[in-house]
């Protein structure tokens, strides 16, 4: 009896592992685009900070407009020039939030910091 007790025991605490790592492999792929985004957005607002010295407010505004951005390009579904219309646009957004100093910069990085965008 002890040792069909014992059995059962151990095959419940196998389901409740497989379970447990089920979801937890779920939960984590689910996760995983939006983390990929995310970390996008972060990486580049860092390397345009890095380059342009931008204040708090100017960060949190161009992560705001990279997220759209980037929210666009997955809604998007055709040829490059709604990509490209997406990217003007925030271009556009994130150059009107810079003082002259910072436009004059980053009309010199705007090709290589777009191109973190593409890969």
């Amino acid at each position: 009896m002890k040792i069909r007790i014992r059995k059962m025991s151990s095959h419940i605490s196998k389901i409740l592992l497989l379970i447990i790592l089920s979801a937890s492999f779920t939960l984590f792929s689910q996760d995983e685009s939006s983390k990929s985004e995310n970390s996008m957005v972060d990486e580049m607002t860092d390397k345009l900070n890095q380059k342009l010295l931008l204040s708090e407010e100017q960060k949190n505004e161009v992560e705001k407009i990279l997220q759209e951005y980037f929210d666009g390009l997955q809604n998007e579904s055709g040829n490059g020039e709604e990509a490209a219309k997406l990217q003007n646009t925030a271009d556009e957004k994130i150059q009107s939030l810079f003082d002259k100093k910072q436009k004059m910069k980053f009309r010199i990085i705007s090709n290589d910091w777009w191109a973190l965008a593409k890969g």
